[in-house]
C-alpha cells in the first residue's frame, strides 16, 4: 500500500470530541462530546459525561490544533480486507517535523 495523502485536516474542527471523532461545527466552547458510547462513563448521579480517555484525546487535538499544521490522517482503505490496522493522526511542526498519534482500528 502506498500512501498518498488526502485532504488536510484542520484540528480544530475535532476539538470537542478528538481526532478521531468527526468534527463538531460550529464550536462555541469546550464541552462534552455529544458522540453517545465515545468513552462515556457515569458520575456518581448517574449520568453520562466524557470519561478520562475522552478528556485525554480531546486535550491531544487542542495541543494538535495549536501546534500542527496540514494535519492528516493515515489510515487504510474501507475496501482493504485488514480488520486490524494501524491509523495515524499528525501533522507538521513549524520546523517541519512529522508529529503524530499512532492508534489502531479494530473491525470485529
Amino acid at each position: 500500500l502506498i500512501w498518498s495523502p488526502g485532504a488536510t485536516q484542520d484540528w480544530s474542527q475535532h476539538v470537542v470530541c478528538g481526532f478521531n471523532q468527526p468534527p463538531i461545527i460550529p464550536i462555541t466552547a469546550y464541552g462534552d462530546c455529544p458522540v453517545v458510547g465515545w468513552a462515556l462513563e457515569l458520575d456518581s448521579h448517574g449520568r453520562l459525561y466524557n470519561g478520562p480517555l475522552a478528556q485525554a484525546v480531546a486535550s491531544a487535538t487542542r495541543i494538535m490544533a495549536t501546534n500542527l499544521t496540514d494535519g492528516f490522517e493515515f489510515n487504510f482503505a474501507d475496501y482493504v480486507d485488514v480488520s486490524n490496522a494501524p491509523v495515524l493522526y499528525g501533522g507538521y511542526t513549524s520546523d517541519g517535523s512529522v508529529v503524530g498519534v499512532l492508534t489502531s482500528r479494530v473491525w470485529t
